[in-house]
């Protein structure tokens, strides 16, 4: 119908323009009133319903054209949802693998960071899986390697460590011999100054004199002479002798702690040292009795009362007397070369608590020369002193010490010349 329809309209328009052709030759020809006739009658009748035809036409066109149009819309809308599904499966699709690519790595992350932390926790027995020939793989391998290079850099560490420590222990036990033995020296000179009050060899020759075989060649002033002498020599003999017996005894004692210092050093390497039930009164007096008393010093030594309160704990006796010797001992040189009249050391002690337990502060005081914040923080190295011609090796030894017994040592000073704290610190 649309075929012959459009062949109809064709047909029309062909006759509707050679009619109007003519219309024009006659207005050109100047009967326009002939015009007007041919088109009321021709035109208008004839072709009125070509008009109307096309208007018709063009509406029906035109309402086809709208379905075209609506049935693109449609078209398109469908396909933007298939679109937008599209997308959203890929999008879905890539979460997904996204996710398990991250759960993948995640758990291979999480195992070479399980890795590394025990590393940094000390333990080197502890490998890396290796799974595959991926990347993982190959630095879990590599990190494999590090850890058995680790293990045996460590080892080679551990027996130097060693080595370096026994022979710390030998220049730390000969250290405090030699501090330990200054005031036996001093003792025994004066026990030889008291033998010589005692003139034992005057008194010898006086006897011999009287007794010998020429007794009775010596004349009677002689003779008085020599009973005199041997009377006031017996009176000094007897007053000196309980003098020298008490020396004797304390140098006994003093032989006798060190005795068990190198025994305590010989024991060392083959088993641990025994614990024992001691006091912090105790301890200090072990060690006073080691340092003695320096002729001519007249630094003031006090002991605060709080002291002789603290209970008793377990340690390693021997050890805290050689520890609280060097301490004492490097106060006691700080105040002599500060030079001051007034000159104090000044032991104190608290038991507290903390984040361990409980644990016994042990502060010796001095006001010495003091020491420099850079110097407080590294006087516990080994190979640093301030003291002159000094192998620094006093101060490191306590600082093992004390970490040998579960302790630390800290050294506090407000600057040169305004004094020293050391405070030993022991975990109960």
């Amino acid at each position: 119908g649309n075929e012959r329809r459009l062949l109809r309209l064709d047909h029309d328009y062909e006759d509707l323009q050679r009619q109007l052709v003519l219309m024009a030759s006659l207005v050109n020809m100047g009967r326009k009133v002939k015009a007007q006739e041919h088109f009321k009658r021709v035109i208008s009748r004839r072709f009125g319903g070509f008009f109307t035809e096309i208007d018709n036409w063009i509406a029906i066109k035109r309402a086809e054209l709208q379905a075209t149009e609506a049935g693109f819309s449609r078209i398109n809308r469908r396909n933007n949802y298939s679109t937008i599904a599209a997308l959203s499966v890929i999008l879905l699709l890539t979460v997904i693998f996204a996710g398990a690519l991250v759960y993948i790595l995640e758990s291979r992350i999480r195992e070479l960071l399980r890795v590394t932390e025990r590393i940094s926790a000390g333990d080197l027995q502890t490998m890396a899986p290796v799974r595959g020939h991926d990347e993982f793989s190959r630095f879990a391998g590599a990190m494999n390697t590090m850890i058995a290079g680790l293990a045996v850099s460590r080892k080679r560490l551990l027996e130097q460590s060693y080595y370096s420590g026994m022979a710390d222990m030998v220049a730390g036990t000969i250290h405090n011999l030699r501090n330990s033995l200054a005031p036996v020296v001093v003792d025994l000179e004066v026990v030889q100054g008291r033998l010589t009050n005692i003139r034992s060899e005057q008194l010898c020759r006086a006897i011999d004199e009287i007794n010998g075989k020429a007794a009775g060649d010596v004349a009677n002033a002689r003779r008085r002479d020599l009973l005199e002498f041997i009377k006031l020599s017996s009176l000094e003999f007897k007053r000196q002798l309980p003098l020298v017996k008490s020396d004797l005894d304390e140098i006994s004692a003093k032989i006798a702690l060190l005795v068990e210092v190198m025994n305590q050093a010989s024991r060392y390497t083959a088993a641990e040292r025994a614990l024992e039930t001691v006091t912090l009164a105790e301890v200090i007096k072990d060690a006073m009795a080691l340092i003695g008393e320096r002729e001519g010093d007249t630094i003031t030594i006090e002991t605060a009362p709080e002291v002789n309160s603290l209970a008793a704990f377990r340690s390693q006796r021997i050890v805290l007397v050689q520890i609280l010797v060097n301490l004492i001992d490097n106060g006691l040189e700080a105040v002599r070369k500060s030079g001051r009249a007034d000159g104090l050391l000044k032991i104190n002690a608290v038991s507290r608590g903390s984040e361990k337990g409980r644990e016994l502060a042990v502060m010796v005081m001095d006001n010495g020369i003091g020491i420099s914040k850079e110097m407080a923080g590294r006087i516990f190295q080994r190979g640093i002193s301030s003291k002159s011609g000094s192998y620094g090796l006093g101060l490191h030894w306590c600082a093992n010490a004390a970490s040998s017994l579960n302790g630390s040592l800290r050294a506090e000073s407000d600057g040169e010349g305004r004094g020293t704290v050391m405070t030993l610190i022991l975990n109960l």
